[in-house]
């Protein structure tokens, strides 16, 4: 055992860790947990931005169409129209020919520029009878 000690030096009556050890590996995990915390805050800021932006353009587009089904809005194409309740959004539609000859395929463009990033953009689709197909049947049948 006096060999052993002695090959030890004063390590061999040691039990545990210092009071220093101790603080430097709090300091080194508090450092840790700075930077990774940080990084997942930011992370979690864009991901709330996004979902924010991302819902505000679909309840834009959905409105749009809402309107050129219901016959408020013409169903024809138009190019790039603000909104009127904030005109930072724009909106396109797109009309054009279905798969089968009464159809029509309606595309509602919903965009937003965002300054240094990239812009917000959804598109929706939808295939709606063509009204004039639709409109003219009605009145040939009337007479």
């Amino acid at each position: 055992m006096q060999q052993l000690r002695r090959k030890l030096g004063n390590n061999a009556n040691r039990r545990g860790i210092s009071l220093l050890e101790v603080v430097i590996a709090l300091a080194i995990f508090m450092v840790t947990f700075a930077v990774i915390s940080r990084d997942i805050v930011r992370v979690g800021a864009r991901a709330a931005t996004e979902a924010l932006m991302e819902n505000e353009a679909s309840v834009k587009a959905e409105s749009v169409m809402n309107e050129v089904l219901a016959g408020v809005k013409p169903m024809t194409s138009t190019s790039s129209t603000t909104f009127d309740d904030d005109a930072t959004w724009t909106y396109t539609i797109e009309v054009g020919d279905g798969p089968h000859t009464d159809l029509k395929r309606i595309d509602v463009t919903v965009s937003k520029p965002n300054g240094n990033d990239i812009d917000w953009t959804l598109t929706i689709s939808r295939y709606a009878r063509d009204p004039e197909l639709f409109l003219g049947a009605a009145a040939d049948s009337a007479l």
